[in-house]
C-alpha cells in the first residue's frame, strides 16, 4: 500500500464495434524504490512468488505473452515456511481419476442439479472439443478438462477449424466464467460436460455462433437454448461459413424473404 508503481499494459480485452462490454487490461506491475531507477524496479509477481504465495504456469497457447515471462518462470520461493498453492492437474487424467475428483469440485444442489461454481479458462485445445478450466475449491485449485454440451464447432482438419479455434481462444481464454456442470461423461473428450457463461449470463459460444463458426446440436440445455438459437438464425439464413453448403429452407407461400428478414403474413 502507498507505494509507487509502474504499470506496463500489454493487452486488453476490448473488441472493436462491441458496446456495453467491460474492458480488462493485462500486463505487469512493478514496485519502484525511491532510490532505484525504472530499470531496477521489481516485478510484483516475482515478489509474490518469492514469498511462496503463488506459482507460475507457462502458457503455450497464447500469441501475446508477457516479455517478462521468462524471468518470472525462473523465480523461486525463498520462504520455506509458506505452503505453495496446491494445483491438482486433471487435464490429462484418466476417466477414473477425474470421476473421483468430481465430488470435490462440484456440489450437488437443489432440483437434482450441480451448483454453479466460478472458474477461469486457462486454454482451449485445437483438435478436440475440450476447454481447460482452473477452479478453486477447498483451498485447492483444480485444473480440469471441460466440454460444452449441445454446441459444436469445426475441429482438426475440418474447414474453418483454425478460425473457430482462434475466435474461441480470444473470447474466453483468461476470462472468469460460471461453470454449470450437467453430467460426467466417460465418452466425452473433457469428461466434465456442461455450460460456461461469461458476463451478463452470456453463453461462451455466442461469438462463434454469431460468426457462423458454431451451431446448436439436438440435445442442447433447455435453459440457454433460446439464447443461442436466436443468434444462430442470421448466419444460417445468410449461409455463413459452416452453413455455406446447407440446403435452403423451403419458404411457405405466405412468406416473403427480403434482405435477410422473413416476414410472415397471417390470414385472419
Amino acid at each position: 500500500m502507498n507505494k509507487q508503481l509502474q504499470v506496463h499494459v500489454q493487452l486488453d480485452s476490448g473488441k472493436p464495434g462491441v458496446e456495453n462490454m467491460k474492458t480488462y487490461y493485462y500486463g505487469s506491475v512493478f514496485l519502484v524504490n525511491d532510490e532505484a531507477s525504472a530499470l531496477d524496479s521489481r516485478n510484483v509477481s516475482e515478489l509474490v512468488v518469492e514469498k511462496g504465495l503463488d506459482i507460475v504456469l507457462r502458457r503455450n497457447d497464447i500469441k501475446v505473452a508477457s516479455k517478462y515471462c521468462d524471468a518470472l518462470c525462473t523465480t523461486k520461493s525463498t520462504n520455506s515456511g509458506v505452503d505453495p498453492p496446491v494445483i491438482i492437474d486433471l487435464s490429462n487424467a484418466t476417466c477414473v481419476e477425474a470421476c473421483k475428483a468430481c465430488d470435490h469440485i462440484f456440489s450437488w444442489g437443489f432440483g437434482n442439479k450441480y451448483q454453479k461454481v466460478e472458474g477461469i479458462v486457462e486454454s482451449v485445445t485445437n483438435n478436440k472439443n475440450k476447454i481447460i478450466l482452473l477452479i478453486q475449491r477447498k483451498e485447492k485449485t483444480w485444473k480440469i478438462p471441460f466440454s460444452l454440451k449441445g454446441v459444436t464447432w469445426p475441429r482438426g482438419e475440418e474447414p474453418y477449424a483454425d478460425e473457430a479455434f482462434e475466435l474461441l481462444r480470444q473470447s474466453i481464454v483468461d476470462k472468469r466464467v460460471e461453470v454449470l456442470l450437467e453430467k460426467f461423461d466417460s465418452d466425452s473428450d473433457g469428461y466434465f460436460v456442461g455450460t460456461l457463461l461469461l458476463e451478463s449470463n452470456t453463453h461462451v459460444a455466442i461469438p462463434l455462433v454469431k460468426a457462423g463458426l458454431a451451431k446448436l446440436e439436438a440435445h442442447y440445455p433447455k435453459g440457454y437454448r433460446n439464447q443461442v438459437k436466436d443468434v444462430q438464425i442470421s448466419p444460417q439464413m445468410k449461409r455463413m461459413k459452416i452453413w455455406e453448403n446447407s440446403s435452403a429452407k423451403k419458404k411457405s407461400k405466405d412468406s416473403v424473404a427480403l434482405d435477410g428478414f422473413l416476414f410472415i403474413f397471417l390470414h385472419i
